[in-house]
């Protein structure tokens, strides 16, 4: 058996960044967002370092339960309609949600008739839009009543008193609960934010900045309530714990600093969407409109300067999450030499004391866990003109040609096996088109997704990487003729049975990784000619269920290899 030789390195080295890029697309958003998801059912922290208890006698805020599982909170704003936060409801299906009513005697529990975001993909404006309403069947149980709301909370400065109210650590509140305690904890208002990329927001702090004196994932959706002209009024409810607010800082459950979505502004789209009318104390008179929270229409002008794409783009505009990104990965990139009170005006003001350094940027990863979002704009990439290795989900329906404009740009990485949504296109294969990559990898592709491609316009390829996880790829999309340059070629789950190798050569591959999570047979790779890449130097077969001595002896003579057979 001739010695090992360097094809299993590339074979790692490209499995590592294949992992690395799907890890980084499940955890960036984790790192950017830590309280943006009720996920895993956990309790309040509100009765730690400063809860008293809530002794209202009209209480008004309510427990959200998923499968009988007290997730977040929420408050009643009309007879039968409460607000909560939009990351809380992160299935479709009504029926697997409850509200508990923790201060009701004995008849507790309401179920959903239908629930609304302000924004379905609220997920990709964390933490703007952050704010559902949710209809109940029937009214709410006595003693309930639905709580005043403040519309016009710009009135508000900083250093006002703020109380939120939640359930206590000691009892979650489950619907099965015998006893549900509701607190409340003492916060001071330090800042309010209103931008393109910062909508309606608030940042608090508690009285008692100790350990365990704030929020956590359980009480995403609870009110805070302002003292106003004699009453006790809903300013906003919790959206939960960002770095925008944080410096990347003390944002564990129950540290002190928590944001809120103010929800006076949002009267309109609320009493419209719901068909409820709200009880709304001092209305603002520069409410967000239906129409600008829920459109889909987009802004097609090609904006050259990055600041038209900050200031232009709303949030119905494809370029929203794009742009918001970009600012997130300045803050990512430069949070050395970043103040972290410096980091909100990043994303109030578009980050133009900054953007002449991100156009340095060299290595970019956009996308979400959630694969039902995605960025689907790649236009604003327009300004990083240094930009030399970008990974993002196949989702980019828009600005493909952005990417023949960056003439760094050699390592591109695109994964699939995206969710996709009634509403959006398919992704533009034939459209990709970048006369300066090097490298191209597709990772979790469908493989009828490669027929379009048009390698012609790839032309300084020379490395190719195709991951096709539980399917088996043909070979049919393999058009040779354009790849006159490529030197490695790796394909996992490459199969025969669809279709027989290329009838042109590949004059230039050196290198050939195939791998098989799925234990494909010989038969599979059967079609391999090697008289068409009379250049190969190495191959490497993992994962198929062959006979490596007879493999092996089919091999040209002087080829290196290395064969390893699945255990049995």
């Amino acid at each position: 058996m001739r010695p090992r030789i360097g094809a299993l390195g590339l074979l790692k080295e490209t499995q590592l960044k294949l992992r690395q890029v799907l890890f980084t697309l499940a955890m960036l958003i984790t790192t950017q967002l830590v309280f943006a998801s009720c996920g895993k059912p956990e309790q309040s922290q509100l009765s730690i370092g400063g809860g008293e208890p809530n002794l209202s006698s009209n209480p008004s805020v309510v427990r959200i339960a998923l499968r009988n599982q007290s997730i977040c909170s929420g408050i009643l704003v009309a007879k039968d309609l409460v607000l909560t936060a939009a990351h809380c409801l992160k299935v479709d299906d009504t029926g697997v949600y409850t509200v508990v009513f923790p201060e009701s005697d004995s008849d507790k529990l309401r179920v959903i008739t239908e629930f609304q975001k302000v924004r379905e993909d609220s997920l990709a404006f964390f933490p703007n839009f952050d704010l559902a309403w949710i209809k109940l069947v029937g009214e709410a149980p006595e003693p309930y009543r639905p709580a005043a709301i403040l519309g016009n909370s710009s009135a508000i400065v900083p250093q006002n008193a703020l109380t939120l109210v939640g359930a206590a650590n000691d009892t979650p509140c489950h619907p099965t609960d015998a006893v549900c305690r509701m607190v409340k904890l003492g916060m001071r208002l330090t800042s309010t934010w209103s931008s393109p990329h910062l909508i309606n927001l608030a940042v608090v702090d508690s009285i008692r900045p100790t350990d365990n004196s704030g929020t956590c994932p359980g009480d995403s959706g609870g009110p805070a309530f302002i003292h106003y002209q004699g009453q006790d009024v809903v300013y906003g409810v919790v959206a939960g714990k960002d770095p925008i607010f944080t410096g990347g800082i003390a944002t564990s459950c129950g540290s002190p600093t928590s944001v809120l979505t103010r929800v006076g502004e949002y009267q309109d789209w609320i009493e419209e969407t719901s068909g409820r009318s709200l009880n709304v104390i001092d209305p603002s008179s520069q409410k967000l409109s239906v129409d600008f929270l829920s459109s889909t229409l987009s802004d097609e002008i090609p904006y050259t300067q990055w600041q038209d794409w900050f200031t232009k783009p709303m949030p119905n505009d494809s370029a929203w999450a794009t742009v918001h990104k970009l600012l997130e990965q300045i803050v990512l990139e430069y949070k050395e030499s970043i103040d972290p009170k410096e980091i909100p005006t990043i994303f109030q003001n578009g980050g133009t004391e900054w953007i002449d350094k991100i156009t340095t940027l060299r290595s970019l990863t956009l996308g979400f866990p959630d694969q039902s979002v995605a960025i689907e704009d790649l236009r604003p990439l327009i300004a990083l003109k240094n930009l030399n290795d970008l990974t993002f989900l196949a989702r980019a329906y828009k600005g493909m040609n952005v990417l023949e404009v960056l003439p760094a740009l050699q390592t591109l990485s695109i994964v699939g096996r995206v969710v996709p949504r009634q509403d959006q296109g398919l992704f533009t294969w034939n459209r990709l088109n970048v006369p300066s990559l090097e490298t191209l990898r597709l990772s979790q592709i469908m493989p009828s997704q490669l027929i379009t491609l048009d390698w012609s316009k790839l032309p300084k390829l020379k490395t190719l990487v195709v991951s096709a996880p539980l399917r088996k790829v043909g070979i049919s999309w393999l058009k040779s003729e354009g790849l006159t340059n490529l030197e490695t070629l790796q394909i996992q789950e490459l199969s025969c049975d669809i279709a027989v190798w290329p009838t042109v050569a590949l004059p230039k591959l050196k290198s050939l990784n195939l791998r098989s999570t799925a234990g494909l047979t010989e038969s599979e790779i059967a079609c391999l000619r090697w008289d068409l890449m009379p250049n190969l130097s190495e191959i490497s077969v993992q994962g198929y269920r062959i006979d490596s001595a007879s493999f092996a002896a089919k091999l040209p003579k002087n080829l290196g290899y290395q064969i390893k057979t699945p255990t049995p």
